[in-house]
């Protein structure tokens, strides 16, 4: 993912941000037939939530696992572990995701105040807003950072495939938990996972959290940029990049063969031969 362009990372931060813009103005304005689907979806999954008391003790389990004092400290905690390895950029890159996505989410919930579902199946009551979803918008944030994290680190691509598919199955037991204990409305859920990959990849486009991005080593000049500019220069990557194969392939004439002449500057008519040396004689074979 950190290898994609910074067109394709903001065209598909501006699509999430227009679907994310799309949610917000249906729920604001109580659209109608989102409305029935919310409430149809939530109260049929709370009635059958009840039915089982094993579901609902896992379930509360990962609601405690995912308020915000847990998500703090885990968030905290992950951001300290990879500051202090020596991978600052992505420190700073997770830190500045979750910590935009917490605060859009929370700037939300107070803008509208959509009251939660009545069919709560824990006897807690939540006074915060219903949309977006807390839990959606930092599970998805924090597993969007993890994402990238182990498209940087991590070189076996089966081992990245495993650990995308793993936080990507993380992502939808909480957004399972948070409808199946009638918590929030499915909108809600799509309002915090939308919001959190918008910001994700946002960010993503304007830092890179690849340590390689902190260095950018100056490369040394093609010979056919150095014969333009007489002198010995520096040149970009781009141009570089745009040196022809045939003017790399002139490497091996380096430096270039003067008009009329030989890499010496010498023309091969002035050239005298080396004087050749008589051989000594053989002195005549000793007598005893």
């Amino acid at each position: 993912m950190i290898d994609r362009s910074r067109a394709w990372l903001l065209s598909w931060s501006a699509l999430c941000l227009v679907l994310l813009a799309a949610t917000t103005t249906l729920v604001a304005t109580e659209w109608q037939p989102l409305w029935e689907f919310d409430r149809e979806v939530t109260r049929d999954a709370a009635n059958w939530t009840r039915g089982h008391d094993v579901l609902v003790d896992v379930l509360h389990v990962i609601e405690v696992a995912g308020d915000t004092l847990a998500a703090t400290l885990i968030s905290v905690a992950v951001v300290l572990l990879l500051w202090f390895k020596g991978h600052r950029r992505a420190a700073v890159y997770g830190a500045i995701v979750m910590l935009a996505s917490f605060g859009l989410t929370q700037l939300l919930k107070r803008i509208f105040e959509i009251d939660r579902p009545e069919w709560s199946v824990l006897p807690e009551q939540l006074t915060s807003g219903s949309f977006p979803s807390g839990h959606s918008s930092w599970i998805t944030s924090f597993a969007a950072v993890l994402i990238v994290l182990t498209h940087m680190l991590v070189r076996r691509q089966g081992l990245r495939r495993a650990a995308t598919t793993g936080l990507v199955l993380l992502c939808l037991v909480v957004f399972a938990d948070r409808i199946l204990l009638a918590r929030h409305y499915p909108s809600d859920v799509l309002g915090g996972a939308l919001l959190s990959i918008t910001v994700a990849l946002l960010v993503l486009a304007l830092y890179s959290p690849s340590p390689a991005a902190s260095r950018r080593p100056r490369i040394r000049s093609s010979p056919a940029c150095r014969r333009r500019a007489g002198t010995f220069t520096w040149c970009s990557t781009r141009s570089r990049s745009r040196t022809s194969a045939s003017s790399r392939q002139s490497w091996a004439r380096w430096p270039p063969r003067p008009a009329g002449g030989s890499r010496s500057g010498i023309s091969p008519a002035s050239r005298t031969p080396a004087p050749v040396r008589p051989m000594p004689p053989r002195s005549a074979a000793p007598t005893w």
